[in-house]
């Protein structure tokens, strides 16, 4: 049995890396690989796009970082229209009608300044509620 620990790639100094390569440890391969992986996992936008008045913006493709177009959140709303419900999941209430709301269960991604990227839940020219949503939610819970 060994006390040998797996290779730790995250963790890794040069001097490291060169010792597991002499060690048998882990191949050149193996580690630019990995570096793909995290590259893959981690590299993001910094940065989302966003109008004026939170109108959708077409999907704009980025540059291919680690073999991945970076693609940027263009679906954003005001971070103070997600609230949460009971469950403590994200929702907005958007507007159905002049004045009937509906709760929507959305999913959220970066914030960027007072926006927030929604990647699921919105459905195209849904009217998300950007002002007052609370006083929406006080009143629907209240009935």
């Amino acid at each position: 049995m060994t006390d040998e620990k797996p290779f730790r790639l995250e963790e890794a100094t040069i001097d490291d890396l060169h010792a597991a390569i002499r060690a048998g440890q882990i191949t050149c391969v193996e580690i630019v690989r990995r570096y793909i992986e995290r590259a893959r996992a981690y590299n993001g936008v910094c940065s989302v796009l966003v109008t004026r008045d939170g109108a959708p913006v077409p999907d704009v493709p980025g540059a291919v970082r680690a073999g991945a177009p970076l693609s940027f959140p263009t679906e954003t709303v005001p971070v103070s229209a997600v609230l949460h419900d009971a469950q403590n999941e994200p929702m907005v209430y958007i507007q159905v009608q002049p004045d009937k709301f509906a709760q929507r269960l959305v999913t959220v991604g970066v914030q960027q300044g007072n926006e927030m990227e929604i990647t699921n839940g919105l459905k195209a020219g849904d009217n998300v509620v950007s002002q007052g949503s609370l006083f929406v939610q006080f009143a629907l819970s209240a009935k």
